[in-house]
């Protein structure tokens, strides 16, 4: 695995909100009661890429090494079918994790289709979310320990942000720009920004031609 490069274009004060984040940054709940009824969320059973390498752990049938430089990371992408060219990078203090990035240490975020994978160097907790058919997004973290391997679900701690009304009260998975301070934190003084699948455009843009529409 390539020796990150901290000073390259990806790093930027966007929040990538794939994955658990503060509850300092929690947005409203749409009352919805996951669960109840049709959700059940945390007695449902998950059916997604990391669900299944669960399961092949418990059984044996994989094994992740651990390398002292990036602990399991290499084996869990590959094993994910993530590829390590995906990476972005993220200083903005918008994780669970805030006491380790920084601008000088982002956060690494991989991802495919339907699974994202944040690393940050100096922690051994990686975080890690996927897209599930029954249940929408689905949280999990992986404590890296060299002697064993912890991947577990999580609920609680990732609800917070990833089911608000950034994603319409249900758990899912959402794009945030933000306005980081000096050390990465929110600067709550200035706006952010949600990229959604349909973004509301301001009328005084589209009459100024300052927005062309396709």
């Amino acid at each position: 695995m390539k020796a990150h490069r901290y000073s390259r274009p990806q790093v930027a004060g966007i929040m990538l909100g794939v994955l658990c984040c503060s509850q300092a940054f929690a947005q409203f709940s749409a009352g919805i009661h996951l669960n109840e009824e049709p959700f059940r969320y945390e007695q449902t059973t998950a059916d997604n890429r990391v669900s299944r390498l669960i399961a092949r752990l418990e059984t044996k049938d994989i094994v992740l090494r651990y390398t002292d430089q990036y602990g399991y990371l290499p084996d869990l992408l590959k094993s994910l079918e993530i590829p390590e060219s995906s990476q972005g990078l993220v200083f903005s203090k918008t994780s669970m994790q805030v006491q380790h990035i920084s601008r000088l240490n982002p956060r690494a975020i991989f991802f495919n289709d339907d699974t994202h994978v944040g690393w940050i160097r100096g922690s051994s907790l990686i975080e890690i979310s996927a897209a599930d058919p029954r249940l929408g997004a689905v949280f999990y973290t992986f404590d890296m320990l060299p002697w064993r391997v912890k991947l577990q679900r999580i609920n609680d701690d990732c609800l917070g942000c990833h089911a608000s009304s950034m994603t319409q009260g249900i758990p899912g998975h959402a794009v945030r720009s933000v306005f980081p301070t000096a050390d990465g934190s929110i600067d709550v003084r200035r706006e952010s920004f949600v990229t959604n699948p349909h973004p509301r455009i301001p009328k005084s843009k589209l009459d100024r031609g300052l927005v062309t529409v396709t």
